[in-house]
């Protein structure tokens, strides 16, 4: 199968660039090829550091992968923490009494909201609440001016 899929892509990649850079690209594979062969035979990978371990390639500590899913799952879980919250604190929004009590609800709830968002990663992050918006909208649904 896989000589079968591989000569179906190289005669597909055949017709899309052409046959002379198929063939460019397999002369310029032999050339290099060669010239790895030639400079392992007169032994100029021999005496390298680190000759028979395993290439470091990746930077990151052992674990950086679990550490990141649990990142995203505490930032997660805490986000449907805080949208709960939210939610309650929206409500309460409506029952204020005063414009002053109104404010104090908006402010502390947008203290709340960037405290969280500050522990959140950025994709989990809420916006704050709209205190201009929130004013307007407390006015139409209590029938005040």
């Amino acid at each position: 199968m896989f000589t079968w899929v591989h000569t179906w892509f190289t005669a597909d990649l055949g017709r899309r660039v052409g046959s002379g850079t198929l063939a460019a690209v397999s002369f310029i594979d032999r050339i290099v090829e060669q010239q790895i062969q030639a400079a392992m035979a007169r032994g100029e990978f021999d005496d390298l550091p680190g000759a028979g371990k395993p290439l470091d390639l990746d930077p990151r500590e052992p674990g950086w992968w679990a550490e990141q899913f649990v990142r995203r799952e505490r930032s997660r879980l805490l986000r449907e923490e805080v949208v709960h919250d939210l939610a309650v604190r929206r409500a309460a929004f409506w029952r204020a009494g005063s414009i002053d009590e109104l404010r104090e609800l908006v402010t502390e709830t947008n203290k709340v909201l960037t405290k969280a968002n500050a522990r959140m990663s950025s994709e989990d992050g809420l916006p704050l609440v709209d205190y201009g918006e929130t004013v307007e909208r407390w006015r139409e649904v209590a029938g005040r001016s």
